[in-house]
């Protein structure tokens, strides 16, 4: 059997080119970080890939619709420390994407991530984080249709509240009774 030698400088160049065209493929997790939530047409649209360093070859993207077909195709614009994690990370921006409709973003045709481009796409979140207040509301019943199947009777009236001597005053003794509906169960102040 003939022994095959390889002078290290040629490994070396071997093995710069073998990692230049994986530069930005990570294996432990998707790299992409993108709005899930979705995008307005005339909104700025980026998205960040984590890769392994400064030097990091960009990263080439696709966008495809719900047909399959390309959308937008591009590379990385700029590669910069993220300051709050200290990770290394490339930004892509596919702002000039704006027809509505449903995407994946595509990294080396393994990591995918769904986005979607709307007319209004926080009307939604807005919706439910909106709600979110109603349905803490204390002293109150939450009442359909409003509750959208989380309904219930009054909680917590606090109606007939007995001051605690670690909140008693001169004018207000410990023991008082006091009226004291209203409130969130969140906010610490039922």
């Amino acid at each position: 059997m003939k022994k095959i030698q390889v002078s290290n400088f040629k490994f070396q160049i071997l093995f710069l080119a073998v990692c230049s065209l994986v530069a930005c493929q990570r294996t432990k997790e998707n790299p992409i970080r993108i709005n899930q939530v979705g995008f307005a047409p005339l909104q700025e649209k980026t998205a960040t890939i984590d890769v392994d360093s400064l030097n990091a070859a960009p990263c080439e993207v696709v966008i495809v619709n719900a047909a399959g077909d390309t959308a937008w195709s591009g590379v990385a614009t700029e590669t910069m420390v993220n300051p709050v994690s200290g990770k290394f990370r490339q930004i892509v921006d596919f702002s000039d994407l704006q027809a509505l409709g449903e995407y994946q973003i595509i990294l080396n045709n393994q990591s995918t991530q769904r986005f979607q481009i709307a007319e209004h796409p926080y009307r939604e979140l807005t919706r439910k984080a909106l709600r979110a207040f109603y349905y803490q509301r204390a002293s109150m019943a939450i009442e359909e249709p409003y509750a959208e199947g989380y309904a219930r009777k009054v909680g917590h009236p606090d109606n007939h509240v007995l001051v605690h001597a670690s909140a008693a005053t001169d004018e207000r003794p410990a023991g008082t009774v006091i009226s004291s509906p209203g409130g969130w169960y969140d906010a610490g102040d039922s």
